[in-house]
């Protein structure tokens, strides 16, 4: 008896955009390197990377004391 089901024997990563991405940014891998990597084709891996879209960064702002000194000696007419 077949039941006609297919198994896989990896997991999709869901975040595999990120982890090409990271390859491709931090690891300086580059896009020849990646699709030997995953065996896929060079659009493939771009658009892996175009679709990460990594976390927006926000600072929290906070009070700044500045200090200015200056002094002034006057013009002098004479150069």
């Amino acid at each position: 008896m077949i039941c006609n089901k297919k198994f896989q024997l990896t997991r999709k990563s869901d975040n595999l955009p990120e982890i090409i991405f990271k390859k491709y940014i931090f690891r300086r891998r580059t896009l020849s390197n990646l699709v030997q990597d995953y065996h896929r084709s060079l659009p493939w891996i771009k658009s892996k990377i175009f679709d990460h879209e990594p976390p927006k960064i926000t600072f929290k702002s906070r009070p700044v004391v500045i200090v200015c000194y200056a002094t002034f000696y006057g013009k002098n007419n004479n150069h």
